[in-house]
């Protein structure tokens, strides 16, 4: 004998299913629109309400704090993370938080994210850098010192063979951005007799360059 519940039971659990789908992407929307207006209060009004999946991601494949991030919006951001959202999150083309601090300039992103306790190991699958590679690279001072201070691995080598020194000497112009930079990696114990794939040392690539500050830093 057929069980005539079936199909009802079916179409009930279906129902609820497309109803809690339903719900879930609408909060999705909601809470992407509430960070991207920068309104605070509305969204801790959100958050208190009910659960909401941090996580979820929008049509660019950020997560409400990636968006918070980008904006540079440091309350929603300290907001999200309080409410749990996930501060070692990725953005789509697997860049951490940190890393986006330094493509945007902002160093209180970072500092943000170090009180809120990411991770300094993060590296770039790309060329397997990190972020403070790529701060010494872009002339970031004050990430970098602050990277140096959450002991952000100081030796690490990308893919081309590049520290974080060596990549402030070669990509660098030899400025006092730079100087600073190479200073406070020495300072903290940066190994500068590394070398590179083609066997230089920070310190040849200073004097390849005439960068003659850096060379007097090398040298000490």
């Amino acid at each position: 004998m057929i069980n005539s519940s079936r199909p009802y039971l079916f179409k009930m659990l279906l129902g609820t299913y497309l109803l809690v789908s339903a719900c879930t992407y609408a909060d999705k929307l909601k809470l992407i629109d509430l960070v991207q207006q920068r309104n605070v209060s509305a969204l801790e009004n959100l958050l208190n309400e009910r659960f909401i999946d941090l996580e979820k991601r929008d049509e660019n494949g950020d997560t409400a704090l990636l968006v918070a991030a980008r904006t540079g919006d440091l309350a929603t951001f300290d907001l999200l993370v309080e409410y749990g959202a996930n501060i070692n999150v990725l953005a789509a083309n697997d860049r951490d938080i940190l890393n986006l601090a330094v493509r945007i300039s902002n160093p209180q992103l970072a500092l943000h994210a170090l009180k809120a306790g990411i991770s300094t190991h993060t590296f770039t699958p790309t060329y397997q850098g990190s972020a403070l590679i790529f701060a010494s690279a872009r002339g970031e001072v004050q990430i970098v010192d602050a990277l140096i201070k959450a002991k952000a691995p100081l030796d690490r080598r990308n893919n081309l063979g590049w520290t974080a020194l060596l990549e402030a000497v070669i990509l660098g112009d030899g400025s006092k951005v730079y100087q600073d930079i190479v200073t406070l990696l020495l300072e903290a114990g940066a190994d500068k007799n590394i070398t590179d794939k083609l066997d230089k040392t920070p310190l040849d690539h200073a004097k390849q360059k005439k960068y003659n500050e850096l060379v007097k830093l090398l040298v000490d």
